[in-house]
């Protein structure tokens, strides 16, 4: 989808509000330092960008209001599945305060009725002890205060989306969700009806791109580099033979 080509994470379209030091110290280089910078900058918006290619693909609470949705849910006026966005939770009246989940996905019946999927929706699967801890509990606030309030069956799940197995996902989170607490990418796509594939393929778009990007700075920098040790050895053996 051409819309897509405006969220996805280049590195040469990254544009990082602080430039940690601490990379440059660690190369002893600026350049190589504010590389490192969009890089990392670039990661933590491939988070973002998975979200909203799903989004895009998927079939949207309509209109975009939660509340007249649930509302309408139990009229029987929906049926089908349903996905509902960041935005969409947080303007609701089902908002949970700092513990918004990134999707809320609706499984529903010709009655309107059916299953609420909490999501937390991430590209990776490896997390430390304290940041498993925190998804988890982040989940189960959501569950307890959303739950009451829907009329679904509700359960939450922690998506790593590349990841090949829930076993993988179980270790990359030291065992602090269970198999029934975990979901791949592929299983997501599933319950929406997308193609696995066909959301990879939107997510890698800019591969080549972050590739050559990467490749060129280096390469300049590196050439820069080896002309100013050039330059300093001419003048060093100009001096020493004045």
């Amino acid at each position: 989808m051409a819309g897509n080509k405006n969220i996805l994470a280049r590195i040469s379209d990254s544009q990082p509000k602080n430039s940690s030091g601490n990379y440059a110290r660690l190369f002893g280089d600026e350049d190589i330092g504010e590389l490192i910078t969009k890089i990392q900058s670039a990661s933590i918006k491939a988070g973002y960008v998975l979200e909203n290619i799903i989004a895009q693909k998927s079939t949207l609470i309509p209109g975009g209001d939660l509340d007249s949705f649930i509302d309408d849910c139990m009229k029987g006026k929906h049926s089908g599945v349903f996905l509902g966005t960041k935005k969409m939770i947080r303007s609701s009246k089902y908002h949970v305060e700092g513990h918004e989940p990134d999707l809320i996905v609706f499984v529903l019946d010709d009655n309107g009725r059916g299953v609420c999927h909490i999501v937390e929706l991430k590209v990776g699967a490896a997390f430390d002890t304290k940041k498993a801890d925190g998804e988890k509990e982040t989940l189960e606030i959501c569950r307890s205060v959303l739950g009451p309030k829907l009329p679904f069956i509700t359960n939450f799940y922690l998506c790593a989306f590349h990841a090949e197995n829930r076993q993988e996902i179980i270790t990359g989170l030291k065992g602090r969700f269970s198999e029934e607490e975990v979901m791949t990418g592929r299983e997501l796509c599933k319950i929406l009806g997308l193609d696995y594939h066909e959301v990879v393929g939107e997510e890698s778009h800019f591969q080549c791109d972050n590739i050559n990007y990467f490749t060129q700075k280096v390469i300049t920098n590196a050439k820069r580099k080896l002309y100013l040790i050039s330059e300093e050895d001419f003048y060093q053996e100009k001096r020493e033979n004045s």
